[in-house]
């Protein structure tokens, strides 16, 4: 989770720039979800179910892609948005993206 704080001024598109919640790391985000409607609710660190549905219907039904990947007549990629971060990332996704 993290705090919006307006968009980068270094990119032509809207680039979130996001604080880290856990870190205070500022940095660009391509990939969010943000909660117009405020229904996510205080988060300690710990998991908790209130938690866990707000969230999974924010991403289920909220979300809007700002870079798609692109295919030219061909089919062939010629351009695919960069990954999330790995800062970003639980511990198990790290151990989950290298393997």
């Amino acid at each position: 989770m993290g705090q919006f704080l307006g968009f980068s001024r270094q990119h032509p598109l809207l680039i979130a720039m996001v604080c880290n919640l856990h870190t205070g790391f500022i940095s660009h985000q391509y990939h969010v979800v943000f909660d117009d409607c405020f229904q996510t609710v205080f988060h300690d660190g710990k998991s908790s179910n209130a938690l866990d549905i707000v969230c999974d219907e924010i991403f289920t039904s909220s979300q809007e892609c700002y870079s798609k990947e692109e295919y030219d007549e061909d089919v062939i990629l010629i351009y695919k948005p960069p990954p999330l971060d790995e800062f970003w990332l639980s511990e198990g996704e790290r151990r989950w993206q290298k393997v």
